[in-house]
């Protein structure tokens, strides 16, 4: 399956063939800069392992109180951790 990503002004977002896999608007990213590096490894992560890696990628904790809100920290520590 191939992995599109979409970097707007206002909105990033990572789909493929099943849909959305991620989604962050500028908003997001202004509130909490430290969010564009998991923004990056994300799509790194789609792109180099596909989607499917990408949905499957273990959630960090969190306190949030959706799936949106947990799909958004997804990818918080790996860009810390050593391939």
């Amino acid at each position: 399956m191939s992995v599109r990503v979409s970097i707007l002004a206002d909105h990033i977002c990572i789909e493929d063939e099943r849909g959305e896999i991620a989604y962050w608007d500028r908003q997001e990213w202004l509130d909490d800069p430290d969010l564009i590096l998991s923004i990056a490894n994300a799509i790194r992560v789609a792109c180099t392992q596909g989607g499917d890696a990408a949905r499957q990628y273990p959630r960090c904790p969190t306190e949030a109180s959706d799936e949106e809100d947990a799909v958004r920290h997804t990818f918080v520590n790996e860009g810390t951790r050593e391939d």
